[in-house]
């Protein structure tokens, strides 16, 4: 199970320009899997900056 902590590192890292889409994408399914807020929230953000 993955803790508060180690979820946060994870969504810092998919935030990471630098990492490739592909990973940035898995990152965040797996974060969303795990009911992180911020996960959700960074999502979402994509998701409208996208329709911009």
């Amino acid at each position: 199970m993955a803790t508060g902590r180690f979820k946060a590192v994870l969504l810092q890292k998919a935030k990471d320009t630098v990492i490739k889409p592909q990973c940035m994408g898995q990152l965040l399914e797996e974060l969303l899997k795990r009911e992180s807020i911020g996960a959700r929230e960074f999502a979402k953000d994509m998701d409208l900056a996208m329709k911009d």
